[in-house]
């Protein structure tokens, strides 16, 4: 009796180590996927990261040029004593100048006297033009505050006058001065539509990238679609009106940014975009963000790149389709493996009960 309890515990001991076995071998299997699928993830994002970055630092490179090769010829425009003391022949002058701008966003040019009333226009297209009263735009307001070869961009605004009529532009303006004393201002629009299209969407890393200009107060210039109902949304305060779990980071980093050297990266949650075409800040998603700050002149921007990171990290689906079925067959194995130990010990233990020959 006591011989065969003995022997009942040791089959016992020796099925709970083969099941500890089992299954240690199954949980450390695990455990090494989940180690490689969460260190695969974290390279995978920092590999998006990298390339949104370099295209950030791309599209500010070319943004910069655009404004600098755009603001310098106004300011050589605006030197031209014709054009500076509003005499006829600057018609001529600003239609020569604007046909030289073609194939680019900036579609139309207008010079306003000192006392806000449109004197001259012209544009690369049939427009008519009205000599309306633009001196209550703050555009104009801003270009006769600085001194000359500075200029000032407006936040997107509804054109008023030309061939953007009644479209979304950025304006570009920069004061005349003559004898020293404010006489008006040159104004260039760009249309915004053109300028997202030549210098925004084309730097997309995946289909589903938002790319944003804002400027140095957190106004949104420009932004690739479909989010264009949030142009001229300031950012820095709608975080500051609605926080949310790393909104305070973001402001931070935008603080930081007007040092140059400071281009940075995020992997952050953001609020999405509701039906209306406003930000929803009860529904935050994951998103992974590169973004450059910038100067033409003395005026500072940001080219920001934002990526969801689940749309991010899909076109790395096939990498963790292989690696669930790379651990499939291991435990296959260890089935495998297990259901022969246990073959074996079966038949081992039948050829002891067998009865032994005489």
């Amino acid at each position: 009796m006591i011989k065969k309890a003995g022997n009942w515990l040791v089959k016992q001991w020796k099925n709970s180590i083969f099941l500890l076995v089992l299954v240690f071998s199954l949980v450390l299997s695990i455990v090494a996927y989940w180690g490689f699928s969460r260190s695969t993830t974290n390279t995978l994002v920092e590999q998006i990261l990298h390339r949104e970055q370099l295209a950030a630092r791309m599209g500010a490179n070319s943004i910069n040029s655009f404004m600098s090769l755009s603001s310098r010829s106004l300011f050589v425009l605006a030197e031209n004593p014709i054009v500076f003391s509003l005499r006829p022949e600057t018609q001529q002058l600003i239609q020569e100048y604007i046909n030289n701008w073609q194939g680019t966003p900036l579609k139309g040019i207008i010079v306003i006297d000192k006392n806000g009333k449109l004197q001259y226009s012209a544009n690369r297209g049939d427009a008519s033009w009205e000599k309306t009263y633009l001196g209550n735009r703050d555009y104009f307001r801003k270009a006769s505050q600085v001194q000359k070869g500075q200029f000032v961009l407006s936040s997107p605004i509804i054109s008023r006058v030309g061939i953007t009529k009644g479209q979304s532009v950025i304006v570009m303006a920069t004061p005349l001065y003559q004898e020293g004393r404010f006489n008006g201002a040159i104004i260039v629009s760009i249309l915004l539509t053109d300028f997202v299209k030549d210098y925004l969407e084309p730097l997309k890393v995946t289909n589903d990238t938002n790319i944003i200009l804002a400027d140095a107060e957190g106004n949104i210039i420009g932004i690739s679609s479909p989010l264009e109902q949030l142009v001229g949304v300031n950012l820095v305060e709608q975080f500051q009106e609605h926080p949310f779990l790393g909104s305070n980071l973001i402001l931070e980093q935008i603080k930081s940014a007007s040092n140059l050297s400071n281009e940075g990266k995020l992997d952050i949650v953001l609020p999405s975009l509701g039906k209306n075409g406003e930000l929803d800040f009860s529904n935050l998603s994951r998103y992974v963000i590169a973004y450059t700050p910038f100067k033409v002149d003395d005026q500072l921007f940001y080219y920001i790149i934002a990526v969801p990171a689940t749309n991010a990290l899909a076109e790395f689906a096939p990498l963790y389709v292989k690696q669930i079925l790379a651990l499939i067959v291991v435990i296959l194995i260890f089935f495998a493996f297990a259901l022969r130990l246990a073959k074996i010990y079966a038949y081992r233990e039948a050829l002891k009960n067998l009865p032994r020959k005489v």
